[in-house]
C-alpha cells in the first residue's frame, strides 16, 4: 500500500534542530585530505572536486536538489480576519504525475499585536474540495533547475469536508518549525489541507513548504 501523507513514523528530531550529520562528516574527512597531502603529489583540483561532491552527495535532500527535484512555497503573510477554523493552504498532487512528494520543512507563523494570543494548525488529508482558492506560485529550490513542479498550491481553498486530521498543534506568537527530513509523503491523487484557527481576529499567518519530488 502506498504511504500518504504523515503515515511514516518520525524520526527523533529535535523540531528546532537541523540534522548536519553527513555534511560535518564529509567536511572533516575532506579537510584531513588537505591538510596530510603532499604538496608535491596532490591534485587540489581534485581534492575540492571530492569535497564538493561529499557535500552534495551527502543526504537525499541535498541530492535530489542539486539535480533540480527540490521545490518551496510561501504563502507569504496573510491577515486571517476571523476567530473560526479557516482552510488557509490546500496542496494537491495530481492524479497521474508519477512523482510522489516527499516533504523537507513546514515552517508555520503567527503574529499578533495582542500579546499571548494562539493559533491551532491543523493538517489534514484527502480533503473534500469545492473550490481550490488563488493559486500560489511553487518556486525550484536550485534556481536554474530545469523540472517544473507536478504539484499545485493554493490559498484559501473552499472545503467541504476536511478530510483526516494526520495532525494538530499551537503555535504562539512566532514562528514554529517542523523539520520533516522526507520522512511524509503524498503520493499522486493525494491532496494536503492545512487549516489555521486564531485565538484573536485579524492575526497575521503564513506557511512556508518545501519538498522533493521521486
Amino acid at each position: 500500500m502506498p504511504k500518504r501523507f504523515w503515515d511514516a513514523q518520525q524520526p527523533d528530531v529535535d523540531d528546532e534542530g537541523v540534522t548536519t550529520t553527513s555534511l560535518k562528516s564529509s567536511t572533516s574527512s575532506n579537510t584531513a585530505k588537505v591538510t596530510n597531502a603532499d604538496p608535491s603529489a596532490t591534485d587540489y583540483g581534485l581534492v575540492v572536486r571530492s569535497f564538493i561532491d561529499d557535500i552534495v552527495d551527502g543526504d537525499l535532500y541535498q541530492r535530489s536538489t542539486n539535480a533540480g527535484q527540490g521545490f518551496q512555497v510561501d504563502t507569504d503573510i496573510q491577515t486571517v480576519t476571523g476567530t473560526t477554523k479557516t482552510a488557509f493552504f490546500l496542496l494537491k498532487n495530481p492524479v497521474g504525475s508519477g512523482k510522489t512528494i516527499r516533504f523537507q520543512e513546514f515552517t508555520f507563523t503567527f503574529g499578533s499585536v495582542v500579546a499571548g494570543q494562539s493559533t491551532t494548525i491543523q493538517i489534514y488529508r484527502s480533503p473534500t474540495i469545492t473550490a481550490n482558492g488563488t493559486a500560489l506560485t511553487i518556486n525550484k529550490t536550485k534556481s536554474d533547475g530545469v523540472t517544473s513542479s507536478v504539484a499545485s498550491a493554493f490559498l484559501n481553498p473552499t472545503i467541504s469536508a476536511n478530510g483526516t486530521l494526520v495532525q494538530a498543534f499551537v503555535v504562539v506568537n512566532g514562528t514554529f518549525k517542523r523539520n520533516l527530513n522526507l520522512n511524509r509523503y503524498l503520493v499522486a491523487g493525494a491532496n494536503l489541507l492545512i487549516t489555521v484557527d486564531s485565538t484573536t481576529a485579524n492575526a497575521e499567518h503564513s506557511v512556508f513548504s518545501s519538498w522533493i519530488e521521486v
